[in-house]
């Protein structure tokens, strides 16, 4: 989103004073820098700051660059913070080259392929450096999300390849904080909830103020249920972080489950604001603009979902794009029949909403009490699905989408079995 902005529209969409664009090159013996920063408050370029040295160890001269640039900007980088970072990075110049080439493939190469590529090449800075850290890490996040590519059907050989890098990155530098969320993920998805918790928990002890570590232990308590103990997580991401859409697009996603529409929205156009063409949350605020029978819009939500998926790079893969196809019937379905009128019960040709939160309102706004029911029940015994657990004890026994359920002898029977699972499997964790 960068793209064709000026210097101090960059500045104000990444809410930063300085830019800095450093350029560093090796001749032989010799090391190069040119830092060009431009200062956002006296709206000017800086005078082009250089640096020349010996190479001698190629970690330190990074350093002294950094601490270059800082100094030129009226800023002192402590010693302290510089040795954190050294113990996860490398001084060998090739496997920083192979780590930062395996990364942007990472990054830029969403599919199988890609995902292998990435691997490829981690894998040779790790050759050069066993103890690189970061090469490590960055194994470990290619090796979670390769877990989960529908190519690798949740090979267990794969989730056990992301517990090793994860682990080696974190016995390298036992204060480096992300290795403990990848640890915490890959404990989540061994259905090991109080290990991930100590390791969500750690996190946050090395680094309470990191992004990502407030993000994903939300992502934690989010999947587990904890929806409302997730967003003060989320909300100090978006504070660490304003112009990344995730977080805004996660609390969306709680107060949906939560069943509170107006705040939902509220988040969702934030981070629609940010990511237009966010495919997730298109998904959640379209179901929202259905539920509040906004519905011209969430037919145009479903428009622009269908032309961002037209123009995917995976659009022409047959299993994907069946698979999307048949999501934007249901949407479209969903909108005919809230036209219809609410309370008016629906037969759904497109296989009917599924065992989430936001399948039970739709029925419940169709006037479809027992099939809200049956969803409910079937989510609950479907267990950990989708990357969660849904219909916890605290998102449904004060739930207000719920509340004529409330005098149900079945949902009564479902409070009472998800409250004792809460008390005696969740509770604990609300102390992150």
């Amino acid at each position: 989103h960068l793209e064709g902005k000026t210097e101090r529209q960059k500045c104000d969409l990444l809410d930063v004073r300085f830019l800095v664009r450093l350029k560093v090159t090796v001749d032989g013996e010799n090391i190069g820098a040119k830092i060009h920063v431009f200062d956002d408050r006296i709206n000017e370029n800086l005078p082009e700051l250089m640096y020349d040295d010996k190479l001698t160890d190629y970690g330190t001269k990074m350093d002294e660059i950094a601490v270059h640039t800082a100094k030129a900007l009226g800023y002192d980088l402590a010693q302290g913070h510089l040795d954190k970072i050294a113990r996860r990075g490398t001084d060998r110049l090739k496997a920083y080259s192979y780590y930062l080439e395996g990364t942007k493939i990472f990054e830029e190469m969403t599919d199988h392929a890609g995902r292998l590529a990435a691997i490829e090449k981690l894998n040779q800075a790790i050759e050069i450096d066993p103890g690189y850290a970061l090469a490590h890490w960055g194994l470990g996040n290619v090796y979670e999300n390769l877990y989960f590519d529908p190519a690798s059907k949740n090979d267990p050989a794969i989730l056990e390849e992301m517990y090793n890098h994860f682990n080696r990155a974190s016995e390298l530098d036992p204060a480096f904080a992300e290795t403990n969320l990848g640890l915490g993920w890959y404990w989540f998805n061994k259905g090991d909830n109080w290990s991930a918790f100590r390791s969500f928990r750690k996190a946050l002890e090395l680094e309470p103020d990191g992004y990502i570590v407030n993000r994903d232990s939300g992502a934690f308590l989010m999947s587990i249920g904890l929806y409302k103990q997730a967003i003060p997580f989320f909300e100090r991401a978006v504070k660490l972080s304003p112009r990344d859409p995730l977080p805004l697009a996660q609390i969306a996603q709680s107060w949906y489950y939560l069943g509170y529409f107006r705040k939902a929205l509220r988040y969702a156009e934030k981070a629609l604001d940010l990511k237009k063409d966010s495919r997730d949350v298109i998904g959640i605020y379209t179901g929202l603009l259905t539920l509040t029978g906004r519905l011209d819009e969430a037919e145009k939500a479903i428009s622009n979902l269908q032309m961002i998926y037209e123009a995917d790079k995976f659009a022409k893969d047959p299993e994907i794009a069946d698979r999307r196809k048949r999501a934007l019937a249901f949407l479209r379905e969903s909108v005919t029949a809230m036209r219809a009128g609410r309370g008016t019960p629906h037969v759904f040709k497109t296989g009917g909403p599924r065992p989430t939160p936001p399948g039970a309102y739709l029925y419940l706004a169709l006037g479809m009490k027992d099939e809200a029911l049956g969803c409910i029940k079937a989510g609950i015994d479907r267990g950990f699905w989708n990357g969660m657990y849904y219909f916890s004890y605290p998102s449904i026994v004060k739930n207000p989408l719920l509340k004529e359920l409330r005098g149900d002898p079945r949902f009564q029977d479902i409070l009472k079995t998800q409250k004792d699972l809460y008390e005696k499997a969740l509770k604990p964790f609300e102390k992150l």
